[in-house]
């Protein structure tokens, strides 16, 4: 017989789960799960979907974890004991009845193994007893199994009704604020917090990208799967483009990982919403196996594709954050220059500007022109001395193209008081009247908006005549939106002494441009020039027709959302700020400290005594533990116990006697009393080499309470809210994660001698099973059936001697539909009456049983 699988066995215990909150009910796949008893069930999904919790639930709801055996078969025993044909063996040597047999994790298995645990499966499924298999997607290896039911992933997200007993944050990541499309998305759709990892444990984003893949999945699919969290939604045509992939394995990569969903009428898919910059960590690329199911020539290809399509998504933020984090320096260079027209006029700011700062040197000679991007970014998030330090180096730098340079200095005179803006415009207009290598088209906007700088500064009406004139003529765009911008900031600022009606022509003109564009997007320049007009309405210069109504609300919150991007620069600027001027720690001088100690109120700096009782004994001073081997004399630890428990409380010396060393007498327990005292006080010391926690008085001994803190205390607590707590209190899952992560073990379980020890566990037990059995009662009167079933089950996991207990499990069991493992509990509870305890059922549980029998009867 195997000792590893005689280890199994969980012999009523519950077995041990990474997921911190082990209480999470979902009895709708457990009663899947219990459709077909009789053939192998296999829960196959990626990490995370709450595989183990699942099983670990049908294992205490229907067998209550007698006869089940937990075997986790990433050890290598399991693979040693499969090899030798032990386990089928071995099971039915230590269990005459039918079991349960869970095996968890399912390694990659080859073909002769496979054959063997099928066989093992076959043997114990035709001994009447049931098999749970879990995996993920990749080691799924019973596809040939005929008479097998299977829950996916697909099944095992979390439904609505799961989702509105759990907090769900915000789905968006932080760099969704600045795309206007995410706004309208609806975050429960797409949200990943319907994965159990996230929604019960807050589990991290990196980990679990990183343990999806490392799976042994297809290299295909790996490269597929990445496409698809990169670009989140696209058409099915986009994954094609990348990988060497056919739309029948999208779908099944759809089917077994649940990570995206595809719409086959619309040919298109949606994904769930991670951080790019953890996909590229955890992608690479670069392996030979993944490189070749790309269509893309090479890594860099694959990356300047996906960022196209998303720039065509207008997923412009997500786009900066793959560059950034995908591609080499000269390579992020040359997107930048390539695309910042389309950045800047799609309101991607605050990312552009982050993408500009990781550039390193190697910048594809492209330096000019990322400069004066940069620059006029950092105007609109309000960064105007960085701008015009960028400006003023670009426009002195010889090497630079005269159009660069020429633009450089228009967009200084912008930042200069009215003193320098005559001679900087001069410069640039010198500069223009020599370059000969500006293109045409070029040269007239610059020259035309030198003129006009010129002109706002000297006389505001004769600008508004020019602007007017330059837009009857075939104006470009941006330089007309631009010129329109400064002069309606201009005359709200300084009024106008004359030329009303030229402003109103050039208000007109700005209206029927504004309504040939009615049908398409704005873009950010336009936006910040009909924010500037709506001023200029606010003061009574001018007129709002009806139809430019639309356009002002939506440049309106294109101007929050750049608001926003504005204050994500300035707290960046902040904190890298302070993480350069640290402040420096001065040694003050002894007699100046000295003065200050005498002026400075006398106040307590002894770091807090923190006492963990529950599960074994756990000492901290402060942060810092107190070594386990300075107590291990049981009588010790008795000794600090008793203090602890009697919350700053005196003992008198000769009570602790009797109580420690009962039947001894005085005078030799008085002695043992002083030598564990000292013990205590020296396991005790603080840094400093004091004991202010311990304190004695003549005749008694106590704890200072003021520097006490004790999981105990934690758990009184608790259980005062379980017993007060108003039914239609939100935090009950916080409730039960504590009594299940902190308070589900005893107080001090290797003190089997001392009495009054035992009697504080007892009660400390007996009033923990009380108020989760009262919760459960009043749970379920304000039908909250579900938050009902889980203080029950945790009440009677704690004491299988209360039948209080097994009634409120019958009552929760249900009220949520399951009637079979209600049936079970009421079996469970008269047989432990009548055998061990020798005493009839009460009639409120017999009313239970058969209110059971006679449903099943109705149904019938």
């Amino acid at each position: 017989m195997s000792e590893y699988v005689a280890r199994c066995a969980l012999k009523g215990a519950r077995p041990k789960i990474t997921s911190a909150n082990q209480f999470v009910s979902r009895p709708h796949l457990v009663a899947h799960l219990m459709r077909e008893r009789n053939v192998l069930r296999v829960i196959s999904a990626p990490f995370g979907f709450g595989k183990r919790n699942l099983a670990c639930e049908y294992a205490q709801t229907v067998w209550q974890f007698q006869h089940v055996f937990w075997m986790d078969a990433t050890s290598p025993c399991f693979l040693r004991d499969l090899d030798a044909d032990l386990i089928a063996r071995s099971l039915v040597q230590l269990d005459d009845q039918p079991f349960l047999l869970v095996i968890l994790n399912l390694p990659h298995l080859d073909s002769e193994r496979v054959e063997r645990l099928l066989s093992t499966i076959h043997v114990l499924l035709s001994k009447a007893c049931e098999v749970i298999v879990t995996c993920t997607p990749a080691h799924d290896v019973f596809s040939e199994e005929r008479t097998r039911l299977t829950l996916d992933a697909h099944d095992l997200l979390l439904t609505d009704a799961e989702l509105s007993y759990i907090d769900v944050p915000a789905s968006f990541s932080h760099m969704d604020a600045y795309n206007l499309n995410a706004r309208n998305e609806k975050p429960t759709q797409d949200s990943r917090f319907r994965i159990a990892y996230f929604a019960w444990d807050k589990g991290d984003e990196r980990e679990f990208l990183k343990r999806l893949f490392k799976e042994d999945m297809p290299a295909v699919y790996r490269s597929a799967l990445f496409a698809a969290l990169v670009l989140r939604s696209a058409e099915i045509g986009a994954i094609l483009a990348c990988c060497h992939i056919s739309p029948e394995e999208i779908e099944i990569l759809d089917q077994s990982y649940a990570l995206f969903s595809c719409n086959e009428q619309e040919n298109a898919f949606v994904a769930l919403n991670f951080s790019v910059q953890y996909l590229c960590e955890v992608f690479c690329p670069k392996k030979s196996s993944i490189a070749t199911t790309l269509r893309c020539s090479n890594r860099e290809s694959l990356i300047k594709h996906l960022s196209d399509v998303l720039l065509m998504q207008h997923q412009e933020w997500r786009a900066c954050e793959l560059v950034q984090n995908a591609l080499s320096s000269s390579d992020r260079a040359v997107w930048l220059a390539k695309h910042a027209q389309t950045l800047h006029d799609r309101m991607c700011l605050y990312p552009a500007c982050q993408l500009y700062a990781s550039l390193g040197r190697e910048r594809a000679n492209l330096n000019a022109q990322l400069d004066i991007a940069q620059a006029l970014r950092l105007i609109y998030l309000a960064q105007h001395e960085s701008a015009k330090r960028l400006m003023g180096r670009l426009s002195k730098a010889t090497c630079a193209q005269n159009d660069v340079r020429i633009l450089a200095l228009l967009v200084l005179s912008q930042l200069e008081g009215r003193d320098r803006q005559q001679k900087i415009l001069s410069n640039a207009a010198e500069l223009l009247s020599s370059a000969t290598s500006v293109k045409r088209d070029l040269r007239n906007q610059l020259a035309f908006l030198i003129c006009f700088r010129k002109e706002m500064s000297a006389n505001l009406e004769r600008s508004c005549e020019l602007l007017y004139v330059y837009g009857e003529k075939s104006c470009h765009h941006n330089a007309y939106v631009s010129a329109a911008t400064w002069l309606f900031d201009a005359v709200y600022e300084q009024g106008l002494s004359s030329g009303h009606q030229m402003l109103h022509r050039v208000v007109h003109q700005v209206y029927t441009y504004v309504a040939q564009i009615e049908n398409e997007a704005l873009t950010y320049s336009q936006s910040v020039c009909i924010l500037a007009l709506s001023r200029l309405v606010d003061k009574g210069l001018v007129t709002l027709p009806a139809y430019f109504e639309e356009q002002v609300g939506q440049a309106q919150f294109m101007n929050v959302v750049s608001l926003q991007q504005r204050r994500e620069l300035e707290n960046f600027l902040h904190q890298k700020i302070a993480k350069v001027h640290k402040p420096a720690v001065a040694t003050p001088d002894k007699s100046v400290a000295r003065t200050l100690s005498q002026a400075a109120p006398e106040k307590s700096t002894y770091p807090m005594l923190t006492v963990n009782l529950l599960g074994g004994l756990e000492v901290f001073i402060g942060d810092k533990r107190v070594e386990p081997d300075r107590f291990r004399r049981q009588k010790l630890k008795t000794l600090l116990a008793l203090l602890v428990l009697n919350k700053g409380k005196e003992y008198s010396r000769d009570k602790l006697v009797e109580i420690i060393w009962p039947g001894t007498s005085l005078v030799a327990g008085r002695k043992g009393l002083y030598s564990l005292w000292s013990q205590l006080r020296s396991a005790l010391l603080t840094p400093d080499g004091e004991c202010p926690y311990l304190i004695r008085q003549q005749q008694s001994l106590r704890l200072d309470a003021a520097l006490l803190k004790t999981d105990v205390m934690n758990m009184e607590l608790v259980c005062q809210s379980l017993f007060f707590e108003q039914p239609t209190y939100e935090g009950w899952p916080e409730l039960l994660r504590r009594v299940n992560q902190e308070f589900s073990e005893d107080i001090l379980p290797s003190d089997n001698e001392n009495a009054k020890i035992e009697s504080w566990r007892n009660d400390y037990r007996s009033n923990l099973v009380d108020a989760l059995v009262n919760a459960s009662s009043r749970l379920l009167g304000a039908s909250r059936a579900q938050e009902s079933l889980w203080f029950a089950r945790a009440a009677l996991q704690r004491d299988r001697t209360r039948e209080d207990a097994y009634e409120a499990l019958v009552r929760a069991q249900l009220a949520v539909g399951q009637r079979s493992a209600a049936m079970e509990t009421c079996l469970l509870c008269r047989r432990y009456l009548t055998d061990e305890q020798g005493m009839d059922a009460s009639a409120e549980l017999m009313r239970l049983y058969h209110s059971i029998i006679e449903s099943e009867e109705m149904l019938v």
